[in-house]
């Protein structure tokens, strides 16, 4: 089974005013959660990153108030069509797969840590 993952973005860092614009995202801190459910217990984990936003003056601009998280999601994760070069954006597999073998990991395992119960 897979873990269901959820993709959120916090507090959006951006410029009260940049080139004749209000309120220009710049940053965008995001996290991907894992969450899988085994013989009645509940596993989870997560990553987190910051992504820098770009600003285009050329490109279409969104309202703050009118952005959507689909919209912003778009904004982090890499794409076929970005450049080879664009390491600022994750790509969304290679993160989901990372929170899915820590989630794995949770489950089953594969070194533990302890003391023995006698001390």
């Amino acid at each position: 089974m897979a873990a269901t993952m959820t993709w959120d973005v916090a507090d959006l860092a951006y410029y009260p005013a940049h080139d004749g614009k209000n309120n220009v995202v710049f940053e965008v801190p995001w996290i991907c959660s894992g969450t899988e459910e085994k013989d009645d217990k509940t596993y989870s984990s997560s990553a987190r990153g910051t992504t820098m936003i770009e600003y285009d003056k050329d490109a279409s601009f969104t309202a703050f108030d009118d952005l959507t998280k689909d919209q912003i999601l778009g904004w982090i994760w890499k794409t076929d069509s970005d450049p080879d070069g664009d390491m600022n954006k994750v790509t969304k597999a290679d993160v989901e797969a990372n929170v899915q073998a820590s989630v794995d990991e949770h489950i089953t395992p594969t070194s533990l840590s302890g003391a023995p119960a006698s001390w």
